[in-house]
């Protein structure tokens, strides 16, 4: 499954309100409401990533004991038994972010039918000026101007209510909407028909959805109040150099007529647990009412209005020249390109061979579906053959439909699509659904084409004896047996224009998305402006328009929806963009699930509220970034088999199943959400998303950051190289200053903005276009930088906030300084973890598997022999907590963390004026809370080493900009170093901290913030790092009535385990201590 980074963060939802589908779930050991979260971790010291190349695999692997936590949704024949099975922990059903369709290549051609045609557009002009006197004063002007788009034909009037054209010049910035308003007449009136704007003889003339620009003189002769009047032609906003071609789109739909995706939705392999969305959004991203009119348009979730629906059979689609099925009788689509919905499996079809062989219950094409896909075939310029032409069925595709209906075989020669004596390349994955439904469409083209059941036709001519769907590539031509491939097997082949035989080397994908909550995946996944340069774009090894759609009315709509002001104009424009994308039919959805996930219940606190196992809003365990941070064993349950305890019965290890392999691992190559997971453990973002919200209402937490901001200045002008643009925002991200690499060296704004120009210049083929509009990206101080970025957006904050940051003094000797697409950065064969460059900022260090070196290689083969970043089946990867992370480790005595949290004493999750101004007043004072004996230098008063542990950590804090008590689902814990006992009796409890002494006498120090505890009732255990005891201890009085001494003798340096218990209960914390 590819996705971009952004699956940690956002993608719009302003429609969120629209709740996710749901299915009754069994009895299980369920998820009760949301899982908690803590913004700070890891709780455990080691995570092994194993591979099991296969999803069932993966599941049986955790079956026998061998995994802590799974990476894909529970398939249907495994649920009732996981749900019975109290040792497993199963997540609440919920509708994905996420969808699966198929991809169809528009490159080249399809059986020699070519798909796409080049496209010329001419300069955006202003044409048939006027003028006349108007009541404005002298010097002063009014602008009416005519917005055509000139690569229509006749050059008709925009009329669109959601643009606006901008007059700018040194006089000022004018933005106005068309003067008809909901019911535009496609004239602007700058400033209005009653205001006027100064005279000046070089106006810059825009629009805010249409491309183009011109310079016009606004001026008259010793300055006459003056209203001028012009046509101004633009062009669709795209740069694109080709279109789909007419014949192109009547292939996608005769492709989209193969599969009934209404009904494969209750296929065997989903059972019911999924979706059928008809665009390239998922159910619980909310978007509904994709019609022509939206105002008297009607559909739910992820649906096209019915009239659109019925475009195919009535004619009434733009693009159609004639009505493509005039035979229909009544036209009412069930679903795009899906005439009649019958839930038909391979065996009702005698040329199903293949899908019955893999037991496919649901989802072949009915008989007027496959009629209806030879129409467009034959619309496209393939020809029909062996067939009588009649007045009922001229074109003969209703012959060949009767040869393909029931489960008898024709005797002979039956009528059928000529393939031209070529192939098309299917590649299907092997995730069940994906293998079935790519199975489907695979079958039902050699059917059409005269070549079923994947083998030779002895009955057809020699010209047509062969498969027509070809399984390898075309560098093996004429293989006709079926395959299925690892997202690795096909990655080269499907993701890059510039490996393996081309662009032109695959033609259908059974693709998979992994999305955000918002909406504007749409416009990075087929947008041009990430083509890699076949049609448009930089050039890139990888490219996310893998399938090379480029079509300049949809890159209009999705641009205007990326940089538009707010997220309710954005998810506007991007429903046009779905709507072209239902015409043109390149991608076809298929499913979007309904997903439970599974985990041992070792590890899950419920009905409790500590947080541990996290379920992402929209991606449960797939994305695991939380559960991998918060994941701590719980000592209270027992579990039914010894092979389901925590780690497999090692302390500190969490196992994390990965069922699809990896292969590149480098920021600048990676592309699934496999690659990512590995690639976010290491490197931190400066900002991280509440894993519970999503869309309007998402929470981004300042993570990296203090502080960050963002403003626009429409006159200000930025340019990326001669590409210069009036309209620039502004953001500044203020960094903390206790962040450091895991070699030590400081984390600075300069690697920041060297990572931002990175992954722009080189380019990175997934971040690439998140920073496409970056124009500069300085360091103003060590802990400040500056971000200048073309025109705005509601998502530039998370698409600057969400990069993975890398250390310039690492990457710079590889990438270039200035970074270069000609250094080994951008070489697909540049592997970072065989080079020893993976050391990031983040909460899990790569060591070296042999020598411990930080920055990897972390990888292993299945013979135990130390990897690269391409890790496959019996393969592994090796992570280890930062011991010196800004955020833990959670339980690590004297980390940054414990400095942190204890200087924000008020817990309201930053450091402030409350809590300076509470520490200076006890300033040379005795004060059991601010006298902290880690932190200051004269025991027994708060002195100036208290003061200024305090003072580095101002203003920063674990939950900034956000109030703990405003972030959904956070456990109410927000400090992992105090302790609320009051439930079992007993004080709220601090944890201050353990000091060794010369003699090996080790002190650890509690306070109590309400009451006065009693001594005897604590008492602690201390093990070393492996598990050992050391010793036992019994709490004795403090110095003040609100301390107790927890004692241990004999003590020498080393790494140790504190566990702190209240009245014989278990214990309520453990701290990990590094005595020297």
């Amino acid at each position: 499954m590819q996705t971009p980074v952004l699956i940690l963060f956002l993608s719009l939802t302003f429609l969120m309100a629209t709740p996710s589908p749901v299915i009754t779930s069994v009895r299980a050991v369920a998820q009760s409401g949301n899982t908690t979260w803590s913004p700070y971790g890891p709780y455990s010291r080691n995570l092994l990533i194993s591979f099991y190349s296969d999803f069932q695999a993966m599941f049986n692997a955790f079956t026998s004991g061998k995994i802590d936590i799974t990476d894909w949704p529970v398939q249907p024949g495994d649920l009732q038994a996981f749900s019975g099975n109290p040792d497993y922990f199963l997540t609440s059903p919920e509708g994905q972010f996420g969808l699966f369709h198929l991809n169809i290549n528009q490159n080249g051609n399809f059986l020699g039918i070519v798909q796409q045609q080049s496209r010329s557009t001419v300069a955006a002009s202003v044409k048939n000026t006027a003028s006349a006197a108007n009541t404005c004063l002298t010097g002063f002007a009014r602008l009416i101007v005519n917005l055509h788009n000139q690569e229509l034909p006749g050059k008709p009037l925009i009329l669109d209510p959601l643009n606006n054209v901008v007059a700018s010049s040194t006089s000022g910035t004018f933005s106005v909407a068309d003067s008809g308003a909901a019911t535009p007449t496609g004239q602007y009136i700058i400033p209005s028909s009653t205001n006027c704007i100064p005279q000046n003889p070089s106006y810059t003339l825009s629009s805010t959805v249409y491309g183009g620009a011109t310079t016009i003189s606004v001026a008259s002769s010793g300055g006459a109040p003056t209203t001028f009047t012009v046509d101004f032609n633009v062009n669709w906003n795209s740069v694109t150099s080709l279109t789909s071609s007419p014949a192109g789109v009547q292939i996608n739909r005769a492709i989209s007529h193969l599969v009934d995706a209404k009904s494969f939705v209750n296929e065997n392999t989903l059972g019911g647990q999924a979706d059928n969305p008809h665009f390239w959004s998922a159910p619980a991203q909310g978007y509904n009412n994709v019609c022509d009119n939206p105002i008297g348009g009607s559909s739910g979730i992820t649906k096209i209005c019915q009239t659109n629906l019925n475009e195919d059979c009535t004619g009434s689609n733009p693009s159609n020249a004639v009505n493509p099925h005039p035979w229909v009788a009544s036209c009412a689509p069930a679903s795009p390109y899906d005439l009649s919905s019958q839930s038909l499996s391979a065996s009702t079809n005698w040329w199903g061979a293949q899908g019955a062989s893999l037991g496919i219950d649901k989802g072949y094409p009915s008989t007027l579906d496959l009629r209806a896909a030879c129409d467009h075939f034959v619309l496209a310029g393939l020809t029909v053959v062996d067939f009588t032409p009649t007045v009922q069925d001229p074109n003969g595709c209703g012959q060949v439909a009767t040869a393909l209906t029931g489960t008898t075989a024709p005797s002979g020669q039956y009528a059928h699509l000529s393939n031209n004596g070529a192939q098309v390349v299917v590649l299907p994955r092997t995730d069940p659904p994906r293998r079935d439904f790519g199975t489907i469409v695979a079958d039902g083209l050699n059917a059409l084409f005269g070549t079923p059941n994947n083998a030779n036709n002895p009955n057809n001519p020699l010209g047509q004896r062969g498969c027509t769907v070809n399984y390898v590539g075309p560098s093996s031509p004429g293989v006709c047996a079926w395959q299925a491939y690892t997202i690795t097997q096909i990655f080269d082949q499907v993701f890059s224009n510039n490996l393996g035989a081309g662009a032109n080397d695959w033609k259908i994908y059974t693709g998979g998305n992994t999305l955000g909550t918002l909406g504007d995946d749409t416009y990075f996944e087929f947008n041009t402006v990430d083509n890699g340069s076949l049609c448009a774009g930089v050039f890139s090894t990888y490219q996310l328009d893998y399938t090379n759609y480029c079509n300049p009315v949809y890159d209009t709509w999705t641009r205007a929806g990326e940089f538009a002001p707010d997220l309710n104009l954005a998810g506007q424009l991007f429903k046009r963009g779905f709507l072209q994308e239902y015409r043109d039919a390149f991608n076809v959805p298929v499913f979007s699930r309904v997903q439970q996930f599974v985990a041992l219940n070792s590890w899950n606190f419920q009905p409790g509220t500590k947080s541990s196992l996290v379920a992402q809003l929209g991606a449960g365990f797939q994305i695991s970034y939380w559960s991998l941070l918060n994941m701590r064993c719980n000592p209270s349950f027992t579990p039914t088999l010894v092979q389901n305890a925590c780690g497999g019965r090692v302390n500190g290890l969490i196992r994390r199943g990965f069922s699809q392999d990896v292969h590149k691992l480098s920021p600048f190559q990676a592309q699934s959400v496999w690659e990512f997971e590995v690639l976010l453990q290491v490197y931190d973002t400066m900002l991280a998303p509440n894993p519970l919200t999503g869309g309007a209402s998402n929470q981004l937490v300042d993570w990296m950051t203090t502080s960050h901001t963002s403003a626009f200045s429409p006159s200000e002008t930025s340019c990326i190289g001669t590409n210069c643009v009036a309209g620039t925002t502004t953001e500044l991200w203020h960094l903390r200053n206790d962040l450091r690499w895991h070699d030590g060296v400081p984390v600075t704004a300069d690697d920041v903005a060297y990572t931002i120009l990175a992954y722009r210049d080189v380019p990175s083929a997934n971040l690439g276009t998140n920073v496409a509009a970056v124009s500069s990206a300085i360091a103003i101080s060590s802990t400040t930088i500056q971000v200048k970025i073309q025109h705005q957006s509601p998502f530039f904050e998370t698409e600057i906030g969400g990069l993975p940051i890398i250390p310039k003094h690492l990457w710079a000797p590889v990438c270039g300084s200035p970074p270069s697409p000609a250094s080994l950065c951008g070489s697909p064969s540049f592997d970072p973890m065989a080079a020893g460059l993976y050391v990031g900022s983040g909460p899990w260090v790569c060591k070296n598997i042999n020598t411990g070196a930080i920055g990897g290689s972390c990888t292993q083969n299945a013979d135990n022999s130390i990897g690269t970043q391409d890790v496959t089946l019996s393969g592994r990867v090796l992570l280890t907590a930062n011991m010196n992370y800004m955020r833990g480790p959670t339980t690590l005595q004297g980390s940054s963390l414990q400095k942190s949290s204890w200087g924000d004493k008020n817990d309201d999750g930053v450091i402030n004026l409350l809590d300076i101004a509470d520490a200076a007043l006890h300033f040379g004072r005795t004060d059991p809370y601010w006298d902290h004996p880690l932190f200051g230098t004269s025991p027994g008063i708060v002195d100036i080493g208290e003061i200024a542990t305090i003072a580095m950590y101002f203003d920063h804090g674990i939950t900034k900009p956000y109030a703990p008590s405003a972030l959904t689902g956070l456990d109410p814990r927000v400090d992992p170093f105090r302790a609320d006992l009051t439930s079992q009796g007993g004080p709220i409890m601090y944890y201050q901290g353990g000091l060794r002494s010369g003699t090996g006498q080790l002190n650890v120090q509690l306070d109590a913030l309400t009451g006065t505890p009693s001594p005897t009732a604590f008492s602690a255990v201390l093990n070393t790092d492996s598990g050992t005891l050391v010793g036992t201890t019994t709490g004795t009085a403090g110095s003040t009535a609100s301390l107790v001494t927890l004692p241990f003798s004999g003590i020498s340096p080393g790494t140790y385990q504190l566990r702190l218990i209240f009245s014989g209960a278990q214990p309520y914390m453990t701290v990990m201590l590094v005595l020297t």
